[in-house]
């Protein structure tokens, strides 16, 4: 009997329709959902299937621990050296609004847009005014193309249908205004599964993009690409890379030992942990829930290990980060693009 080989979902980069090569299945342990990877062999990019949102409760359960590794941002930092004409500008996906506190100190008229209510509370109080919280696909139903500038940080990975938003999102910028983004570099050197960032899984990251496959994405939406350029890997990749692997092996044990999880337990989050009653050690666990429930304590805890094991880790890994940048300019852990939208 033949065997009948799958020929794959269709491709949401490049709308391919076969030639998908199913990679991994991945569980997510905050929805118990399964989820299949596939590599599209014609634009190299990775999709996940299926592709939904999981809803505003699995980001409130989810917390990856893999925020903050780096002080300084390369991508701000290129966009501000662009000098790009127009000074009405939109950041896309605005978050708490460390962004557009920088463009407006440089004179920007900006704007921003997320669809979570506290980030845009959050953005208010620091002083933002011409930030909205609302669905991206509403936000720009109303647009009249009048931005000079939208950018767009590391959201694309996130949508189900990133061709379709990009093409929405030109309704936003004027004839000859310029959409700037970036994406994480899916040919940055991950050297497995086991060592890949937890953010970079499903329904977190539904997509991983090559300077191939964001290109083709973008020209199908309508947009004419001007550069695509990649940041250097930092001194620090490596390290966090191993140390994050480190960690989550390790999490099972802290979860029994400081909250008292029992072993079944041990697979949850700290969040659902800190939440849940019935520990095996009350007393334990009502001393860690104290120092523990609030995510942004945990997160300050994750990142001052991580400083420390990096400087620890320091002269082993500086040589081999000069080593591969040597040999790979192109494959740091950011990919940065500008497009222009045709009149």
């Amino acid at each position: 009997m033949s065997r009948i080989i799958d020929p794959g979902p269709r491709c949401p980069g490049c709308s391919a329709d076969s030639g998908a090569r199913l990679l991994e299945t991945y569980c997510d342990p905050i929805g118990r959902k399964d989820y299949r990877l596939y590599h599209c062999t014609s634009c190299t990019i990775t999709f996940a299937e299926p592709r939904a949102s999981p809803g505003a409760e699995w980001y409130a359960r989810a917390h990856t621990g893999e925020d903050q590794v780096y002080l300084r941002d390369w991508r701000y930092e290129t966009f501000f050296r662009e000098a790009l004409p127009g000074k009405l500008l939109l950041d896309v996906g605005c978050g708490i609004g460390r962004f557009l506190i920088l463009a407006r100190d440089r004179g920007f008229q900006a704007h921003g847009v997320d669809f979570n209510p506290a980030y845009i509370d959050q953005a208010k109080m620091a002083g933002l005014e011409n930030v909205w919280a609302m669905d991206f696909d509403a936000f720009f139903g109303r647009q009249k193309r009048s931005y000079d500038v939208v950018t767009l940080f590391d959201v694309l990975e996130h949508l189900p249908e990133p061709v379709v938003f990009l093409t929405h999102l030109k309704r936003a910028l004027r004839p000859g205004g310029s959409l700037v983004l970036t994406v994480p570099n899916g040919a940055r050197p991950v050297p497995s599964r086991g060592f890949r960032e937890q953010f970079d899984f499903p329904p977190y990251h539904f997509t991983r993009w090559t300077a191939i496959g964001l290109e083709r994405a973008l020209q199908k939406a309508g947009f004419q690409v001007v550069r695509i350029e990649s940041s250097s890997l930092h001194c620090g990749f490596f390290s966090g890379l191993l140390y994050y692997r480190l960690l989550n092996g390790l999490f099972p044990c802290l979860k029994r030992w400081l909250l008292g999880a029992r072993p079944d337990q041990s697979n949850q989050t700290w969040t659902d942990l800190l939440g849940a009653t019935g520990s095996s050690n009350a007393g334990k666990k009502s001393f860690w829930k104290k120092h523990l429930s609030d995510p942004d304590v945990r997160q300050r805890m994750t990142d001052l290990g991580y400083r420390w094991f990096a400087r620890l880790l320091w002269p082993i890994e500086a040589p081999l980060v000069f080593v591969w940048q040597r040999l790979h300019p192109d494959k740091g852990r950011t990919l940065y693009l500008i497009a222009v939208c045709p009149g």
